[in-house]
């Protein structure tokens, strides 16, 4: 297993060796204190290796990897790599920096990038439940959790915990527990790595696993049940098969009437303004960045609401750039937010704070930040028309022009030279109310046609989206490297479904896609569960033959194709 994830690192890699020739990388890339971790050098050139000074914490273990693996370049011709692999822990939490790697052949030296790894505290976990009977097998398990009741939209840390009388070798035939509701299932620590230690449970020493670590973000609220997983641990030719107790947790909705700039945060987060200048001239358009940081559901935020006063305009859409990565705490990072605003305004003006508020779980309560104000110096510019007027003003233009196309009140008769009633009178009535009509109904087409065209380019996006996913599929199943293979597939038949959901790839869970399958009929339902197996099983037991592979791909494209037909 270790060799086909230092396989699928390579394989990540590849594309990186066209310009650089060396590649440092770290699995997994966020761990706990004391959890072991391995870093990568992957080469496309052979020669020493020297990792140089290293950091302090870092222990470093006795497993040491290397070797060479071929991948297929963009040219189509077979690559050689060189990779060497240490792995170690690290017992203090921080981040901490590696690299660059040297790598020597012949009179030359190739650097390497750096890598930064978030090592976090240990998480302390509770545990689900299990029976008296399973306490007297050879192994038993169990679902643990980091909290038993957490607000909606909090990171959930859950794994699997397996207990065993006997040393055990590998496990098979894993089926992993499943949680109704969970918009991410996100694994976290070093899944791929079967380590074994000794502790001490209800006065007897087992030996123990931990297993299957993921992080989930729950949408549902109330009691939700994490149902049971199942396996067969093996100590050689030999194994035992068990079946998890189940966990349940309670999900408390989020307080009523949250705040107006309430960015759906859960966690905690704050907030920085930066702008490109503060002296400019009237009628500029500058850059304005927003950066929220924070820990928690990060990746599923919303952009800041902007707190712009008059004579200030935010012009177009703002770029957004997201740098975080997810580990026992949840989501944690940053997300930038880059505004193109448009100034009218002039003279020495004060950019109030930009405000956020999220919901702190700790503190039971919305929390708001911050940033800070701005002192600007803008330059006035001859020819820029600038209008400020107040609503009062604008409602006041409104009625003196209602005023004026309303006729005065006679007593039927018209006098000569009158200009009311007569066919000019009418006439200047009638063409501006045409007008007026005629431009509601080109702004209604007009909205209809930038909400098709919105459609078409949803379409567009989706049908992208999963040529992506079966390119990865095709380039995957070319290479030994089962995990990745099924992993690709996974994500394949995700996206498919949510195609056919009109959601994003993200939000579908696999209760959502089996309850869609079981809308479309028996046998894509039928298709779709031994689909879902298949990967299961392959993911988290030895993977499977080509053959295999070819087979669960027919299954995948007849659902795909399935799903269209459906439509």
């Amino acid at each position: 297993m270790r060799i086909l994830l230092f396989i699928a690192t390579l394989s990540s890699t590849c594309w990186l060796f066209a310009q650089n020739k060396v590649n440092l990388s770290i699995n997994p890339g966020t761990a706990e204190v004391g959890e072991t971790f391995e870093i990568t050098v992957t080469s496309s050139k052979s020669g020493n290796v020297d990792f140089g000074m290293l950091p302090d914490e870092f222990v470093q273990d006795y497993a040491i990897q290397q070797g060479t693996s071929q991948y297929q370049a963009s040219n189509g011709k077979m690559t050689i790599q060189h990779y060497y692999t240490i792995s170690g822990i690290i017992k203090k939490p921080g981040n901490y920096t590696f690299g660059p790697v040297m790598v020597t052949s012949g009179n030359k030296t190739y650097p390497s990038n750096t890598v930064v790894i978030n090592i976090s505290q240990k998480v302390k976990m509770k545990g689900g439940h299990f029976t008296s009977r399973q306490l007297r097998d050879p192994a038993f398990g169990t679902i643990e959790v980091n909290k038993t009741t957490l607000y909606e939209g909090e990171p959930l840390l859950v794994r699997a915990k397996i207990y065993a009388r006997y040393k055990p070798t590998h496990i098979n035939n894993y089926k992993p527990y499943d949680m109704d509701g969970a918009l991410l299932k996100h694994a976290v620590g070093n899944n791929g790595q079967l380590k074994t230690v000794v502790e001490q449970f209800h006065g007897e020493n087992l030996y123990a696993i931990d297993y299957d670590k993921n992080i989930l973000f729950p949408s549902t609220v109330g009691n939700v049940k994490i149902e049971p997983y199942k396996l067969s641990l093996h100590q050689g030719y030999q194994n035992f098969p068990l079946e998890s107790g189940s966990i349940t947790v309670n999900i408390l909705p989020l307080p009523g009437n949250p705040p107006k700039d309430f960015i759906g945060g859960v966690g905690s987060f704050k907030v920085n303004r930066k702008l490109q200048e503060t002296e400019f001239d009237q009628g500029d358009v500058i850059a304005m960045t927003l950066e929220i940081s924070g820990v928690g559901n990060l990746h599923n935020i919303t952009a800041p609401q902007l707190n712009l006063p008059k004579g200030f305009s935010q012009y177009g859409d703002p770029l957004i750039t997201e740098e975080f990565s997810i580990g026992v705490r949840g989501s944690e990072g940053t997300i930038t937010y880059e505004y193109n605003i448009e100034v009218v305004a002039s003279g020495q003006t004060t950019l109030p704070s930009t405000t956020i508020t999220y919901f702190d779980p700790n503190l039971k309560k919305y929390v708001t930040a911050e940033s800070a104000e701005d002192s600007l110096d803008i330059k006035p510019v001859a020819g820029v028309v600038v209008d400020l007027s107040d609503e009062k003003s604008q409602k006041r233009t409104k009625e003196l022009i209602v005023q004026e196309f309303n006729p005065r009140s006679n007593d039927g008769s018209i006098a000569p030279g009158s200009f009311f009633g007569t066919s000019l009178f009418w006439g200047s009535v009638s063409i501006p109310l045409t007008s007026a009509f005629l431009f509601l109904i080109f702004v209604k087409s007009r909205k209809q046609s930038e909400e098709r065209k919105v459609e078409r380019q949803r379409k567009i996006d989706q049908s992208a989206a999963m040529s992506d996913k079966l390119q990865t599929v095709y380039t995957a199943s070319k290479s030994n490297d089962s995990t990745a293979y099924y992993d690709a597939l996974d994500k394949a038949l995700r996206t498919a479904y949510s195609v056919a959901l009109n959601k994003q790839d993200e939000i579908v869970s696999k209760q959502d896609i089996m309850n869609h399958a079981d809308n479309l009929g028996s046998d894509i339902k039928e298709m779709t569960s031994t689909l879902f197996s298949n990967i299961e099983v392959a993911k988290f037991s030895f993977g499977s033959d080509s053959e295999k592979q070819q087979e669960d791909l027919k299954l995948l494209e007849g659902i795909i194709s399935a799903l269209k037909v459906k439509k």
